[in-house]
């Protein structure tokens, strides 16, 4: 009866040995499970992070793009392309341009010649306002003022038909010829004589966002009220007005 007793108590303790070892086991299972769990959560985060950063990154959009002959055609480039921009945006720039400096309006030539100067190069805004070999764009102004009468400038066509690299400044230089039709009307918008058909050649380039912000003297406010006015970043280099003479007779 003693060695059954015995036997028993020797039984029970290997038993509790045996559920201590098993507890242990399970614990030390549950927490590699806990362990795996939190290292694949972990991973899966930086994971879908470094894939969504690498998707950004190579994210394509499509862009029109120009050519020298005027033609243009649909592009898919990485982003921070500098060669890259919309043909709309860059015709409505040339065509607001082309409207705030040969457009005469007594009532906003004091804020559409500002507006003009905003795609001048600095050497053509020097030229802008010098009252002795330049435009002398303070006194038009007051002359246009003074007359009250209008200047209305309709852009006929825009033909892109140039692009090549500079050793000057940076990025490519592009010449477009733009056709007009200017319509010198008095205060009530009665035509004065016939209308005068001209060309203005162009030769312009796309600002980089650094180029703006050196523009602007580093000032954002500067540089958004630019943007605002010149959308696409086109800063011009050179403008010739010529008399056309073909589409004067085309029309008449």
């Amino acid at each position: 009866m003693h060695r059954d007793n015995s036997h028993e108590a020797n039984a029970g303790q290997v038993g509790l040995l045996v559920a201590k070892e098993l507890k242990k086991i399970h614990n030390n299972w549950l927490y590699l499970i806990i362990a795996v769990s939190v290292a694949l959560n972990f991973y899966g985060y930086f994971k879908i992070t470094e894939l969504s950063a690498l998707a950004v990154a190579n994210t394509e959009v499509a862009w029109v793009k120009m050519y020298p002959n005027g033609t243009w055609d649909i592009d898919f480039t990485l982003p921070d392309n500098p060669e890259r921009f919309f043909q709309a945006n860059i015709d409505k720039s040339i065509n607001d341009y082309i409207k705030y400096r040969y457009g005469r309006n007594p009532y906003s030539i004091n804020t559409d010649f500002p507006k003009a100067t905003m795609f001048m190069s600095s050497a053509m805004l020097s030229w802008f306002y010098d009252d002795k070999k330049g435009f002398d764009a303070i006194k038009i102004a007051n002359d246009t003022v003074a007359a009250n009468k209008y200047v209305n400038v309709i852009v006929n066509r825009l033909q892109h038909y140039d692009a090549q690299g500079s050793d000057l400044v940076e990025g490519m230089i592009y010449r477009t010829r733009v056709h007009i039709r200017r319509v010198k009307t008095d205060v009530h918008h009665t035509p004065l004589g016939k209308p005068s058909f001209d060309v203005v050649e162009l030769q312009w380039r796309l600002l980089s966002r650094q180029e703006i912000m050196r523009k602007t003297a580093g000032s954002r406010e500067s540089a958004k009220d630019l943007l605002l006015v010149n959308p696409a970043g086109i800063e011009i280099i050179q403008a010739q007005l010529f008399h056309d003479f073909k589409e004067e007779v085309s029309a008449s």
